[in-house]
């Protein structure tokens, strides 16, 4: 049995409906991650998973906020877990640990880690936890670093700006529309965390991404295929992340992950 934090999340919702069609047995945990005796009396109340899927965290800032809920929490989660022998962890980090790639290419998952916003930091800082709960507890998992996120219920720029047509508003371009990214859809998010539940977990990192980079101007490109709307630019805001585009070769080759939806086909179907 598998439990899993933040299941009535935007993820967690999706995968909840996924593990059911797949007839994986899962519970949810429910209580405060950021006070330990919560979870001690919830794993007492349940001691019958072996494995933890842990998806709780925060994107926006401020920065104290995000390290309660991308690292204490986690911290505090593992400290309990490892008491009660439980030593299988699934963790969703993001991209956004790697900051900008290096020499212009796709970020790999053994590349260096140079973060340039928080959310970025705190989910590096939870993975150095993650590190250190394997090596001195013999904790085993699996991490996935996730791509920007799209799908209903979604709050990151594809769903924003969707949203934002929809309620007739102008969309706005952050300085001069060529930052890049990788996006995901959530559907396919649920899919590689299934695949990672298939596989023996032995401490690897896979990015977990659509492989087409996509610029926030060509974003705004394809939504005009399908849409009118106007768009104004803010040139006086400097993006400090301009490029995060990541390699999927090794989740492709280990995971035997490739995306099932990609963002032209979100969009139409949104229409």
């Amino acid at each position: 049995m598998v439990l899993i934090t933040g299941s009535n999340g935007f993820v967690g919702s999706h995968l909840q409906k996924l593990l059911k069609t797949k007839k994986i047995e899962y519970i949810t945990f429910k209580g405060d991650l950021l006070d330990v005796s919560s979870i001690e009396n919830f794993f007492e109340k349940n001691p019958n998973f072996n494995k933890i899927i842990h998806l709780v965290g925060r994107f926006l800032p401020p920065y104290k906020d995000q390290l309660d809920l991308n690292v204490l929490a986690l911290d505090n989660l593992l400290s309990v877990a490892v008491k009660n022998n439980i030593k299988n962890l699934i963790f969703t980090s993001t991209s956004a640990v790697y900051g900008s790639p290096q020499q212009n290419k796709p970020s790999l998952e053994s590349d260096d880690l140079r973060p340039v916003n928080t959310y970025g930091l705190s989910k590096k800082q939870a993975e150095e936890v993650v590190d250190f709960y394997h090596f001195n507890y013999g904790l085993q998992y699996t991490i996935l670093r996730l791509a920007s996120i799209y799908g209903q219920g979604g709050k990151g720029v594809v769903d924003l700006f969707l949203n934002k047509i929809n309620d007739k508003e102008k969309l706005t371009i952050e300085g001069n529309g060529q930052q890049t990214r990788n996006f995901i859809f959530v559907e396919d998010v649920c899919r590689a965390i299934f695949l990672s539940l298939q596989k023996p977990l032995s401490n690897q990192v896979f990015n977990i991404a659509d492989s087409k980079e996509v610029s926030i101007k060509e974003l705004i490109n394809i939504l005009k295929t399908q849409f009118d709307f106007k768009v104004t630019k803010n040139l006086l805001i400097n993006n400090n992340l301009l490029k995060n585009s990541v390699s999927t070769k090794k989740a492709q080759k280990e995971l035997n992950f490739v995306t099932e939806t990609n963002l032209e086909k979100y969009i139409q179907k949104y229409a």
